[in-house]
């Protein structure tokens, strides 16, 4: 009965240990090689030959797999900063000057209602250096790249 149970014991503590343990499959040899016992030279079944797996130091050491690095983030093309906030012109007969002055020289330029400008610089005063609280001239960038002062009832802002 006592060996019953010591067999009993050793059996539960063997599948106990084991239990949980991720153990790697077997190997499969990259060769084999073929011995044939020196003591019997005939040929029965038994006699014939054997397979012996090479121990590791017979087998060729290969490198670990070396993962590719991954390819280069790519970078987004530079977008220009725009010149300054963003605007459109109100009205079609709208003017543009050299000056913020009406007698300044015009730049010629045929405004359409709504073509978007960039709005680079705001004056608040007149011709004659009066003092206002909101602005009377802009100086516009446009979208062909030209630059000028335009009254400031003819520009809009987007909110």
């Amino acid at each position: 009965m006592q060996t019953y149970r010591l067999c009993l014991f050793v059996l539960i503590s063997f599948l106990w240990s084991n239990c949980g343990e991720k153990k790697n499959p077997p190997a499969i040899p990259e060769k084999q090689q073929t011995v044939t016992s020196p003591e019997s030279k005939s040929d029965t079944p038994l006699s014939k030959a054997y397979t012996a797996i090479p121990d590791d130091s017979m087998r060729e050491k290969k490198s670990p797999i070396q993962a590719t690095p991954p390819p280069p983030a790519k970078i987004p093309p530079k977008t220009s900063k725009p010149p300054g906030p963003p605007a459109y012109i109100t009205q079609s007969t709208a003017l543009m000057y050299a000056e913020p002055s009406d007698k300044a020289t015009k730049i010629p330029h045929n405004f359409k209602v709504s073509e978007n400008i960039y709005i680079l610089e705001t004056k608040m005063t007149d011709e004659s250096g009066n003092i206002y609280e909101i602005p009377q001239w802009h100086k516009i960038q446009c979208s062909d790249g030209k630059k000028g002062w335009v009254k400031s009832r003819f520009i809009g802002r987007p909110f």
